[in-house]
């Protein structure tokens, strides 16, 4: 992680699907979750959780500990390659 930045474009996080699934409960310093908070629209997010989720899943991601796409995600690319032809 370049100095702790993650950089999303606006509306980029929940476009992506990114909010899917069972949910646990983290607790972060007040701090932290003000300066999200105050700060969405620049963050390109709607809430600070979905804005945790995502520099938690970019952050797991660019370490090989989660995968790059979803299920979801890897149907609709191989949807779209067979679109295009490239598969069969």
């Amino acid at each position: 992680m370049p100095n702790g930045a993650f950089a999303f474009p606006p509306g980029k996080i929940a476009a992506e699907g990114w909010m899917i699934g069972k949910r646990k409960a983290v607790r972060i310093p007040s701090e932290l979750w003000t300066a999200i908070r105050e700060n969405l629209e620049a963050l390109g997010a709607s809430s600070v959780e979905e804005y945790v989720e995502a520099v938690l899943r970019e952050d797991l991601r660019e370490k090989g500990l989660l995968p790059a796409y979803t299920p979801e995600e890897e149907r609709e690319v191989e949807r779209r390659l067979r679109d295009l032809g490239y598969l069969d």
